[in-house]
């Protein structure tokens, strides 16, 4: 992965074919839950040179970042509901995990839930925010899959499951997490998010290694099959199965859709792949890879930990540099009025940039 020349290159191609329609997005905070929308490709213009020293331009337009609220802990995931962001504080062995919220308007950082053995991801719509607590040891503790009433309340089991929860996504009515079996295969649940434990069991599809992320819409699900080293595709239904949807996929970390791309990063390299298109991936930016990346108004955005930028990149390709001097920025969120909001893994620092 260390072409930087100009113009395109084509990863490895995949040995198979399928077609399906998929849906722009509907960002509500978070690039994995989509709405409908027109995804007809367009003609693009030739990506511009990029190496490893190219921050791309500074956009002078952009406020310098706010800091939202500290985390004593190791903050993880991070949404937004357009109003407030939440996020994972990671179980260590200084303490249990947690799910904390802050208001993006400025005000006192707050806990949703605490004394958690191994949260993973969290999500949020106008009622709840909902949550994963993995399990821990040979009993599993309290694992499983819950919500917490947003006007307060204790949590709620929503659904559980002996092969654990770790990566959460939510659209619509449904709640899509991923579950790892003893021999180390994985699977794709879904849980109706308003339903109660124990639910009956939904396994959309299966992989060869472990789910770490997925990306969730209208039509289906793309998710990253560690074992396989490849992105699949299952369209959104009980007992689904899968298509590889791009092969020797190695290090991905997100995915997150925009303008009828899927678009994904490794610690190298930003590729993109028409959502309707199965195959070989464009690299969108070699040498600017990073961890975090969603979509929002005015394109796709993503962090770089090694070199603590934020950037985004326009539906022109235009890079831009958005911040800098950020400590391990990860996860990412970006909400419909364009807030852009990530956790500084290195300080424990939630952050937050206006329009």
């Amino acid at each position: 992965m260390g072409d930087t020349g100009t113009g395109r290159r084509r990863a490895a191609a995949v040995g198979c074919a399928f077609a399906f329609a998929f849906a722009s997005p509907s960002l509500g905070g978070c690039g994995w839950i989509i709405g409908e929308g027109d995804h007809h490709l367009r003609e693009e213009p030739p990506l511009p040179d990029a190496d490893a020293a190219d921050l791309g331009d500074q956009d002078a337009t952009v406020g310098a970042p706010v800091l939202l609220a500290h985390d004593d802990g190791i903050p993880g995931v991070v949404t937004t509901d357009g109003t407030t962001a939440f996020w994972v504080r990671e179980a260590s062995a200084s303490g249990p995990g947690a799910i904390l919220g802050v208001p993006q308007a400025g005000g006192d950082k707050f806990v949703v839930a605490s004394g958690l053995q191994r949260p993973t991801g969290v999500r949020a719509d106008a009622a709840y925010v909902y949550y994963t607590d993995d399990r821990v040891g040979a009993d599993g503790g309290a694992s499983g899959l819950f919500r917490v009433d947003k006007t307060g309340g204790a949590p709620e089991l929503v659904d559980r499951d002996d092969a654990g929860f770790g990566w959460l996504s939510l659209y619509g009515g449904w709640l899509y997490s991923a579950g790892t079996l003893p021999d180390g295969t994985g699977f794709v649940r879904r849980s109706d998010k308003l339903g109660n434990s124990p639910q009956a069991p939904c396994h959309v599809a299966e992989s060869v290694g472990a789910i770490p992320i997925m990306s969730v819409g209208a039509t289906g699900i793309f998710f990253y099959d560690a074992g396989r080293q490849a992105i699949l595709f299952a369209k959104n239904a009980c007992d689904a199965g899968a298509t590889v949807f791009a092969e020797s996929q190695s290090d991905v970390h997100v995915t997150t859709f925009g303008a009828g791309f899927l678009y994904w990063t490794t610690s190298t390299t930003i590729f993109r792949q028409p959502t309707n298109s199965p195959g070989a991936p464009d690299v969108v930016r070699d040498g600017q890879g990073g961890y975090g990346i969603d979509s929002g108004p005015g394109g796709v955005y993503f962090t770089n930990q090694t070199t603590g930028v934020i950037r985004n990149i326009d539906s022109t390709l235009r890079l831009r540099t958005l911040a800098t001097g950020q400590s391990a920025p990860h996860w990412i969120s970006v909400s419909n009025d364009r807030r852009v909001i990530w956790a500084n893994r290195g300080s424990g620092d939630i952050m937050k940039l206006d329009p």
